[in-house]
């Protein structure tokens, strides 16, 4: 399938009034520190809850389910890491940065500068052979009957995907985001970063966990690099893995965004409701599942975005109505589950 055929429409073709856009990409710094102490919030709770009120005979019948609603929260933290990247969490930079450094990114083991490099030059790149490894990664299989995607799902859960993601953002300035880049690190930078991963894990481990080691590597760690790294791959397949699942190959700098989805939105329901709202909470929490609409107007912050999309959906309908996927999972198994049109 010729990959030009695809491509039905330009973001200048979405018509949508400049004084509209602009109200669109106001920023609320309000609202992102309030969803910032929300998701920190909902973790002190969940985290309480299980250690100190849930029957000891019920930790390991409960324990899987779980990390991965840990593992939906932390995906709640890396979104407002994602916001910071576009400089949307506040309209100063120093504080965007000691927000997203301190609070989002160094919490989940990720590095700031590097997450920010690589997902700038994901944006430039979507879809192409350019784009970071650390994005292509999670859609570069996204064929359900492919046995090879099971083999990635178990590295997820093994937490090798984790490691990959870490030392993939650790690498010295020059390198980060380059697909297929030397495996050179800076030591100086790798040693630094280690030490901020060190000094924000040990407040978590003192702070939430009154320094028990295994209820932390129980319930932070493991949460972290394995559900977390599952849930993401399921994520990416969702928004990205359109042109592999219909066998489009991009090569232009622009053409891959095209192929991005928007999930659990009214343009594609699930038939049965408790799936969406399972979705929500463990993938497509803060806007992130208007995924398309982010591509097409990266400037518009996640609280405006479901105004963005009821604005222009039936535009990006007429134009491509592929976009559309009713939910996560029902995009990586190819929309087997059923739907409400």
């Amino acid at each position: 399938m010729n990959s030009a055929t695809n491509i039905r429409y330009r973001p200048s073709d979405i018509q949508i009034p400049e004084e509209t856009l602009k109200d669109l990409q106001g920023l609320s710094p309000r609202t992102s520190l309030l969803w910032l102490v929300l998701s920190w919030a909902q973790i002190v709770i969940l985290l309480f809850s299980f250690r100190y009120f849930l029957p000891e005979e019920y930790f390991w019948p409960l324990y899987v389910p779980f990390i991965f609603l840990i593992a939906g929260r932390m995906g709640a933290l890396l979104q407002l890491l994602h916001e910071a990247a576009h400089s949307m969490l506040s309209n100063s930079k120093h504080v965007n940065e000691l927000i997203a450094r301190w609070f989002c990114a160094l919490p989940v083991g990720v590095n700031f500068e590097g997450y920010v490099i690589g997902h700038l030059r994901h944006h430039a790149y979507t879809g192409t052979k350019n784009e970071p490894e650390t994005d292509y990664e999670k859609y570069r299989i996204s064929d359900i009957r492919s046995p090879f995607l099971y083999l990635l799902l178990i590295k997820d859960l093994m937490g090798l995907t984790a490691l990959f993601v870490f030392f993939n953002y650790t690498r010295g300035k020059q390198n980060i985001g380059q697909p297929k880049a030397g495996t050179n690190l800076n030591w100086s930078n790798l040693l630094l970063n280690l030490s901020k991963l060190s000094f924000v894990q040990s407040v978590i481990l003192g702070l939430l966990f009154q320094f028990q080691i295994v209820d932390y590597i129980l319930l932070w760690i493991i949460p972290a690099v394995s559900p977390h790294m599952f849930l993401m791959r399921v994520r990416g397949i969702a928004e990205h893995g359109l042109s592999k699942q219909i066998g489009v190959e991009t090569s232009q700098t622009s053409e891959g965004m095209f192929y991005t989805r928007s999930v659990l939105t009214s343009k594609n329901e699930y038939k049965y409701r408790i799936l969406h709202w399972i979705e929500r909470i463990l993938i497509g929490s803060l806007g992130v599942n208007y995924h398309h609409e982010h591509h097409l107007f990266p400037r518009v912050p996640f609280y405006n975005l479901t105004r963005l999309h009821n604005y222009i959906s039936d535009q990006v309908a007429q134009k491509n109505p592929g976009v559309y996927a009713s939910g996560y999972f029902s995009a990586l198994t190819k929309n087997l589950l059923p739907e409400r049109q």
